[in-house]
């Protein structure tokens, strides 16, 4: 693994995705509990991530010097000025505040270096967790897509969480 930075932060920091860092990606994604609340289709083959998305942005979130989990801005449209963020922490690493951060500092990246006007984020309605770390961080949930994803038998929501420039950094207390 790699030790290059990216994006530093306090207790984490953000490095680009690297071919040693399939079979990670690999187990988490599909993981139980990833797959439900990322994707929540089938199994995603190997070479599957060995592809290289043009239009995103992915970093492994590394933490107590060790890979922790993934971020990612995508779906980057330049002319309108909007990306979308995804990201997921492996189940050992959560509840650390890995995914507060790691999503903090992708966001930034995108305001700052990318330039977006808009960062938004599609959560499931089971993922109480996920909601809480956007909304910690300034999204504002701007809608539900009802029963928009089936997952493991059952059909759930979709919330659609925004944030624009310049709401990022105020004061949220």
């Amino acid at each position: 693994m790699s030790d290059v930075a990216f994006i530093e932060g306090e207790r984490v920091s953000l490095r680009p995705l690297e071919e040693t860092d399939v079979d990670f990606r690999h187990r988490w994604e599909n993981s139980a509990h990833v797959r439900a609340a990322m994707r929540g289709h089938g199994p995603k083959p190997r070479h599957a991530l060995e592809r290289v998305d043009g239009d995103a942005f992915e970093f492994v979130v590394v933490g107590e010097g060790r890979r922790v989990g993934y971020v990612a801005v995508h779906s980057i449209d330049t002319y309108d000025g909007h990306g979308t963020i995804s990201y997921w922490i492996a189940r050992p690493y959560q509840d650390r505040g890995y995914a507060t951060e790691a999503v903090s500092l992708v966001v930034e990246y995108a305001f700052t270096d990318l330039r977006l006007h808009r960062v938004r984020a599609d959560v499931r309605d089971f993922n109480t967790a996920s909601q809480r770390v956007l909304e910690r961080i300034g999204f504002e949930r701007e809608g539900c897509l009802r029963e928009s994803r089936f997952v493991d038998g059952t059909y759930c929501d979709r919330y659609c969480y925004g944030l624009l420039a310049s709401e990022w950094g105020r004061d949220l207390s």
